[in-house]
């Protein structure tokens, strides 16, 4: 249950992220990661299996037509730096966007690498 709370959160934060405009000073722990294992939020804990399982964790809610493909696209898309830059870093405490843009980054590349 605590797995599926989790991915439930992961949404929930995407979805807040989209549509309030007024968000400011997120602490970059704050932000939803295609991870499981994220403690210390290092460039380095982003592994390609570690996306992998959470990307296609079974117990991660998703409409049944999307297509394994399709799934990861999604992910691509919330990380890749166009969008990102433009919908996340804004709302970041201005410290830690640095930070921020490398674990985006380092999503981007461990999705990549299941496409």
């Amino acid at each position: 249950q605590a797995l599926q709370q989790l991915f439930a959160l992961y949404e929930a934060k995407w979805a807040e992220l989209k549509t309030n405009h007024t968000l400011s000073s997120i602490d970059v722990r704050e932000l939803p990661w295609p991870s499981l294992a994220l403690k210390r939020f290092t460039v380095q804990e982003f592994t390609r299996e570690d996306v992998l399982t959470f990307v296609f964790h079974p117990l991660r809610p998703y409409p049944m037509q999307k297509s394994a493909k399709d799934r990861v696209k999604v992910e691509v898309l919330r990380f890749h730096p166009d969008k990102f830059n433009a919908l996340v870093l804004p709302k970041v405490r201005e410290d830690q966007r640095d930070l921020a843009q490398e674990l985006a980054g380092a999503a981007v590349r461990a999705l990549t690498t299941i496409m």
